[in-house]
């Protein structure tokens, strides 16, 4: 998921990242994701994920942060 950076700060990724959860919501329980990109840890931290798993990818040094988040049912 991105967003054109001259959008950004608007809200776009929020909704975004809302509307997909409640879609996955309709089948799963909880939604788990990674990220190799620093400057996205605040933003799924402010929508609600913990920090489950950081590591660094020994051939390549590339950090990778891992999210998860509960994801609720909507009627």
């Amino acid at each position: 998921m991105g967003v054109e950076p001259s959008l950004a700060g608007r809200g776009h990724g929020g909704r975004l990242l809302q509307q997909t959860l409640t879609g996955l919501a309709r089948r799963w329980t909880t939604c788990v994701l990674r990220t190799e990109q620093p400057r996205n840890i605040a933003f799924y931290r402010k929508h609600g994920f913990k920090l489950v798993d950081e590591s660094v990818v020994p051939v390549s040094g590339l950090p990778v942060w891992v999210f998860s988040r509960p994801l609720e049912k909507t009627r």
